[in-house]
Parts: C-alpha cells; structure tokens; sequence
C-alpha cells in the first residue's frame, strides 16, 4: 500500500529508439487517482516530471482500469480493466517503429513510435509502483517485473507465461537490461 521501488540510475535501462519489452504482473482492486495522478506501473526516470520527453511510463487508467502508455508524445489506452482483483499480466512490446500494449496477452494498444527513450536526468532511474513519493502510488500486488533491452518479445496476441522467468548464470533474471 503505497510503497514504490526506486533502481538505482544505470545507463542500462537507455532504451532509445531500439527493441525493447517491459512486462509484470498485476492484482488489484482500484486504478484510482493518488494525488492527482493515476497509478503508475512503472516509469523509466521515476523522479522527472510525466509528461517530460523521454520518459516513458506504463499505469493503469484511472477511470477504466486498462493499461496506458504515455509520454510527452504519447497517450494511448487499452481497453481491458485490469482492477478486478485478479492478476493480470501486462507488456509494453517495440520492434522497430511498432509498439504495442497487452493484457493477459491479448495485444489492445498498437501504434507506431520512433520515441527515443531515455532520461532528462541523464542516465535513466526506473521507478516501480508510484509517481512521486505521494502521488500515483500503487496499492496492490506486483510480480514478475522484467524489462528486457534490445528485444521485442511480443508482436501479437500471445499465450501467458505461466512459470517463472528462466534463469541466466543460475540467478533469477527479473531485470534482463
């Protein structure tokens, strides 16, 4: 209820204009205002302001609950609520110029972007779960959040995974930048 995850700023999590997948599981019951800002999932320069160029961030609509993309050039919603108390999964898929939004693998945003995302702070700093300390925080569950630079994982509507992440080097691969 209310807490957030800052990572710490890493040159890494630079996804510029090139293939990119951010993906995670949901479970909760509200996509409510906070503040004056719907819940966020995850943005890529948590302390800089929503609508600043380059930060690209992944929320739940306020008023229906679906997965929403925005940035300073983008603001785009699917259709699916996601506040049902159930968990979801949701992905944030480019390949080339086409990026694309899913719920439960189900693709409902597509539109074509050759957004460079980076960070107005310099070097990205994601931040999981909130968009300030008091605004746009998230209460519920998360899981399983990856994101995964330099690959589109999905194109089109595709089966859930229904198991963990695979491994690499015998450690959990939550963050594959």
């Amino acid at each position: 209820t209310g807490d957030y995850l800052d990572c710490p700023a890493h040159a890494n999590f630079t996804l510029e204009t090139g293939d990119f997948t951010i993906e995670g599981w949901v479970k909760t019951t509200t996509a409510a205002l906070v503040g004056s800002y719907s819940i966020r999932l995850f943005q890529i320069d948590g302390p800089t302001a929503y609508n600043t160029a380059g930060n690209f961030q992944v929320f739940l609509n306020y008023s229906t609950g679906a997965l929403r993309l925005q940035e300073a050039s983008i603001n785009v919603s699917g259709s699916t609520d996601l506040t049902d108390d159930a968990w979801h999964h949701w992905a944030v898929s480019r390949v080339g110029t086409a990026l694309k939004g899913f719920a439960d693998g189900v693709q409902e945003i597509s539109i074509t972007s050759s957004l460079n995302i980076t960070a107005n702070s310099g070097t990205p700093r994601p931040r999981i779960g909130a968009y300030s300390s008091t605004q746009g925080t998230f209460t519920g569950y998360m899981d399983a959040i990856r994101v995964t630079n330099g690959v589109g994982r999905y194109t089109g509507n595709f089966d859930v995974p229904t198991a963990a992440f695979p491994t690499r080097f015998g450690k959990a691969v939550s963050w594959v930048p």
